[in-house]
């Protein structure tokens, strides 16, 4: 069943599905749970389930999972050597076991994995049809990087690609995971990002997927690593990296307008303002975006505007008002 709404609260989207699945047998999975309050909203009290129902959670945060209602814990282990090797092989050779010339390479390649399927198939994708020169530096840099640094070891194949299919992996990570993939299409397009080539080359290199509805999905860690890259671009000042989608530090920018006129409007490309309905403070006036002279991107969800914005936001591309 799927709950085709927005809700305006955490109490009215529960409300819903304890109406709905009421004394009913089911079995709900809650994927990818990062937070306790999570877990304590959905499934604080169980008396409302029928009999014979079940819930599955998983985490990359086991403190979540440190409260009474729980009550078996499973830690998914590494895959096995050969699963692992047959895995990357999928990937990198379109078949179960490698190249013989290539053998000893993929070997090395598989054991710095960890037996992480997702970089698995990622640099597997992305060594796919390479020259045995392209191998020995990945497997080079792989051995580089400590054994737990996931994210460095993914990041190889984002740094392979070229500056407009970095653009959209990183607009993917920030801004469209969960959006049909021909509407920021039209906005990549007019950016001379060329995205039916780039979003080719990113599934190619199981960098993203396209999943039922046309949607746009990116493995957690992926959009983890894309959402760092920009964070990285400025750690102290969110004004000055090219992506701000967390309300609070678009707010405590544009709330800053002059620091952010002074500092950040030649770097920032894309603003995501997202206030939940009633929030104070959800107002802005023309002056805090009339210096945003590369912003293409503006999707505002519960936020007023106010003023007089003829010529305002020249380049901008992209315009979403909920």
């Amino acid at each position: 069943m799927t709950l085709a709404k927005d809700f305006t609260s955490v109490d009215e989207g529960t409300e819903e599905l304890k109406r709905r699945f009421r004394d009913k047998r089911v079995f709900i999975v809650l994927d990818d749970v990062d937070h306790a309050s999570q877990l304590t909203a959905l499934a604080a009290k169980l008396d409302w389930l029928g009999p014979g129902s079940r819930i599955i959670i998983t985490t990359r945060n086991r403190v979540v999972l440190q409260v009474p209602q729980v009550k078996w814990t499973y830690e998914v282990v590494e895959m096995n050597e050969d699963h692992a090797l047959q895995l990357f092989c999928k990937h990198a050779f379109r078949q179960g076991s490698p190249m013989a010339k290539l053998s000893a390479l993929a070997k090395g390649i598989v054991e710095t994995t960890g037996g992480l399927p997702l970089a698995l198939e990622v640099i597997g994708s992305f060594l796919s049809g390479k020259s045995e020169t392209i191998w020995e530096s990945t497997l080079e840099k792989l051995r580089a990087i400590p054994y737990a640094e996931v994210q460095d070891k993914l990041r190889i194949s984002y740094e392979a690609l070229d500056h407009q299919r970095k653009q959209i992996f990183l607009d993917i990570a920030c801004l469209f995971t969960g959006e049909d993939k021909n509407i920021p299409s039209y906005m990549w397009k007019d950016c001379n990002f060329f995205p039916e080539g780039g979003i080719d080359i990113l599934l190619l290199m199981s960098l993203i997927k396209i999943v039922p509805d046309n949607k746009l999905w990116m493995h957690d860690q992926l959009k983890d690593l894309g959402q760092e890259i920009v964070r990285k671009e400025n750690y102290g000042q969110p004004g000055k990296r090219s992506r701000l989608w967390y309300y609070e530090e678009a707010r405590d920018e544009l709330d800053n307008s002059e620091l952010f006129v002074e500092q950040g409007t030649e770097n920032v490309l894309a603003i995501h303002l997202d206030f939940r309905v009633g929030s104070e403070d959800s107002c802005f006036t023309e002056e805090q975006f009339r210096k945003l002279s590369k912003l293409s991107f503006l999707r505002l969800h519960c936020t007023a505007l106010e003023g007089d914005f003829d010529g305002c936001l020249s380049n901008l591309r992209w315009l979403s008002l909920h």
